[in-house]
């Protein structure tokens, strides 16, 4: 698994999946399901379906993670 993802102005950050887990969740309070356990449980497999898409080392840009 990576460790560094790179940003959108060019710079290389830490990968922290409780950003991915934070968007989702604001994402389920915008439409009303305000739902953390569900925010959690897509970052996992978000997280697992990029160790399977970059290998270690690799420097994604954060538009590719999806």
């Amino acid at each position: 698994m990576f460790k560094l993802i790179k940003k959108r102005n060019g710079q290389a950050a830490p990968f922290r999946a409780d950003k991915i887990t934070s968007a989702i969740y604001k994402a389920s309070v915008a439409v009303g399901e305000q739902n953390w356990q569900m925010a959690n449980a897509l970052t996992k497999e978000i997280v697992e379906r990029l160790g399977k898409k970059f290998k270690k080392g690799a420097l994604p840009d954060v538009e590719e993670v999806d």
